[in-house]
């Protein structure tokens, strides 16, 4: 972990190791006035991935959080506040691939997790999180792979998942991988597969529900995307040039 208070230095911060023969892995962080928190996953010697959760009062000193985890593997993929001391974190339950929805709740600032069940979460895998004034949103894709899926919450606490035309690809593979409030409403971005080499997607949802896609930009073909920031403009960025290069690339969304 690695904390900076001016964005130009920065001091590592070593967690306690796991287990013998363990690794583990942290995916995301949040910030609320009380402190922060940040969750992952724990890899066993034999592959075997268990969720994990840390929280902090000022970024240096990490404790391990307790938490109800599901049977079998699961991770966590997304954190996000929706109070000064209540954050909800979202993950997968099972295979990468295969498995389904996880969210956990907690309302100690991060020092314990429970898990919450809806029959919404069977619709896919979780892979990112926000929270706004409005709700909180989870985005990911569908447990069949034939398209993006998206929860919404008002509370934290309980979810629906969301459907429509804009989450659709004609069967074939979206996934949206990341999630932001743009003040009033929600943006997602992530990527799809088409006849080509795929090409990066952007949505858009005033209530987490109803998503419709960002007009493509030519660019947008052999790229996925990453990540979004929502306000105070519109940025996405990525990675351009699949299959066969990587290379790191930002967009940043043209007033009108």
């Amino acid at each position: 972990m690695w904390r900076s208070d001016d964005g130009a230095t920065w001091t590592l911060t070593t967690l306690p190791a796991p287990g013998a023969g363990a690794t583990e892995w942290l995916t995301s962080v949040a910030a609320s006035s009380d402190g922060l928190v940040a969750g992952g996953y724990e890899e066993s010697a034999t592959a075997q991935r268990t969720a994990s959760f840390w929280h902090s009062s000022d970024g240096v000193t990490w404790v391990r959080g307790t938490a109800q985890i599901p049977a079998g593997v699961s991770e966590v993929t997304g954190i996000a506040a929706i109070g000064t001391a209540t954050f909800i974190a979202v993950g997968i339950v099972g295979d990468e691939r295969s498995g389904t929805a996880a969210v956990w709740r907690s309302t100690d600032g991060g020092t314990s997790w429970q898990t919450l069940s809806s029959p919404a979460f069977a619709a896919g895998r979780i892979l990112a999180v926000v929270a706004a004034g409005n709700g909180a949103v989870g985005v990911g894709e569908r447990a069949d792979q034939t398209g993006a899926a998206a929860w919404y919450s008002p509370d934290g606490s309980t979810w629906v998942s969301a459907s429509g035309p804009g989450l659709d690809n004609y069967g074939l593979e979206m996934v949206m991988t990341a999630v932001a409030s743009d003040g009033s409403g929600f943006v997602a971005a992530g990527w799809r597969a088409d006849a080509g080499n795929g090409s990066a997607v952007v949505w858009q949802s005033v209530d987490g529900i109803a998503w419709v896609h960002v007009p493509q930009a030519a660019s947008f073909s052999g790229a996925g995307l990453t990540c979004v920031l929502g306000s105070p403009r519109l940025l996405v960025g990525g990675t351009t040039g699949l299959p066969d290069t990587h290379a790191a690339e930002v967009w940043v969304a043209q007033p009108g």
